[in-house]
């Protein structure tokens, strides 16, 4: 997390928040993935850990000054073994690779600092703005199912009691 005053003070209440992880993970069960709950399961093997994506970014920049605020946030996640619905037998779960996703949000916001309305404000905000899609893959990594998910966009207002 950097301010940018720390550059320079024409820079004050902008700033930059990132983040990066890399993870291997394994677990000793054998490969699960794609499998329904009447297939045979291997005697042995290993896969990834569900629900954890081998590489997560996060990449924030914003603005916070003077009761104003604003930021831009983008984030990713590499492809992951997530448990599913399984459409073929009455809904049980089954484990399925899940595509790489990237999610952007938006938000500006006003608080006012003094007067009558102190305490006062008002914020639009934004999610899904990049309306991604939420893909299953099978296990030679052709698509199974996809999902387009929409955008949200909300308004705001609240009210801090003195």
């Amino acid at each position: 997390s950097v301010p940018f005053n720390l550059i320079t003070n024409y820079l004050n209440g902008f700033g930059l928040t990132a983040s990066y992880s890399n993870t291997d993970s394994s677990i000793g069960l054998p490969n699960l993935i794609g499998l329904n709950p009447n297939q045979r399961v291997p005697a042995t093997g290993s896969m990834p850990l569900p629900g954890l994506s081998k590489t997560n970014t996060k990449l924030m920049l914003y603005y916070e000054n003077h009761g104003f605020s604003a930021f831009f946030a983008q984030n990713e996640r590499s492809k992951y073994v997530g448990s599913v619905a399984n459409d073929a037998i009455g809904g049980y779960p089954t484990l399925n690779y899940i595509d790489a996703q990237k999610w952007t949000s938006a938000q500006i916001g006003y608080e006012f600092q003094e007067g009558m309305l102190k305490g006062l404000g008002i914020r639009a905000e934004g999610n899904n703005l990049n309306k991604p899609t939420y893909t299953q893959l099978r296990l030679d990594g052709s698509i199974q199912s996809q999902n387009k998910t929409g955008s949200s966009v909300a308004l705001k207002i609240s009210y801090k009691l003195p």
